[in-house]
């Protein structure tokens, strides 16, 4: 019975990182919205260029949550619990790995 806890308990942390992952994806791209929003209405300023730093940060946030990810997951089977499509930028490197059908 404690083989089965902590098989749980790994996939509750890799669902945790996905989750994370995708609130990265969504933090970017807001911060990104703003940033244009900014450029378009005052041009090319400090409060932009800040924003494309916040952008480029919460970007390899999310890079780094891909990679453990990857290397947590075997067989890309956590990936097909979600029932919406998979982004590409996650489930192309993915295809790297023989046991993963994508």
């Amino acid at each position: 019975m404690k083989t089965n806890l902590h098989l749980f308990r790994r996939t509750k942390e890799l669902e945790q990182k996905i989750d994370d992952f995708f609130d990265k994806l969504s933090e970017a791209a807001e911060v990104y919205r703003w940033a244009v929003r900014i450029y378009l209405q005052e041009g090319l300023n400090e409060k932009f260029k800040a924003g494309l730093d916040r952008v480029n940060a919460v970007e390899s946030d999310a890079d780094q949550l891909r990679r453990q990810i990857e290397k947590q997951s075997t067989g890309c089977q956590p990936f097909h619990w979600y029932r919406f499509p998979v982004p590409r930028q996650l489930w192309e490197p993915l295809s790297a790995y023989p046991s993963c059908k994508v």
